[in-house]
Formats: structure tokens, C-alpha cells, sequence
């Protein structure tokens, strides 16, 4: 019922400009198996985010998992 849900917060390397939402499907990735990467095809998969602060090379971020894909923050 969606009662529920994971949020996490993350440091990302760069300037994030504003609050979004990353919408990718995330399947394995072609060359190496053990991987996951964004492919056509994979499963979908939806990341809403949030600007917290920002540094000189640097976002804090907070983010929101509307699905739960292997690895999807970090594919994100």
C-alpha cells in the first residue's frame, strides 16, 4: 500500500542544480555480468532527489527509491 518507503541521503560528486526525479531502467550490464548499469530493456526503475546543500564540488543530496533495483542509487 506504499505506506512505507526508503530514503537515503548521499554526497554526489558535482553541482547538482535543483531537485529531480531519475527515471532509468537498470538491467545488467552488457560486457561485465557482475555489474548493473542503465540498459534498454532492464527493469524500471524511479529516483526522486533533493538538493540538501551544496559545496564547491559537491552535492548532499536526499533521495527517495520508488523501486528498489540492485544498486539503483548508485546506477542512479
Amino acid at each position: 500500500d506504499k505506506s512505507v518507503w526508503r530514503e537515503y541521503e548521499a554526497i554526489a560528486c558535482g553541482l547538482v542544480a535543483r531537485d529531480g526525479r531519475v527515471e532509468a531502467p537498470i538491467g545488467r550490464h552488457p560486457a561485465d555480468r557482475k555489474r548493473m548499469a542503465v540498459v534498454v530493456g532492464g527493469k524500471p526503475a524511479v529516483t526522486h532527489y533533493r538538493v540538501l546543500s551544496r559545496f564547491r564540488a559537491h552535492t548532499h543530496l536526499r533521495l527517495r527509491l520508488h523501486t528498489g533495483r540492485t544498486h539503483q542509487i548508485r546506477v542512479h
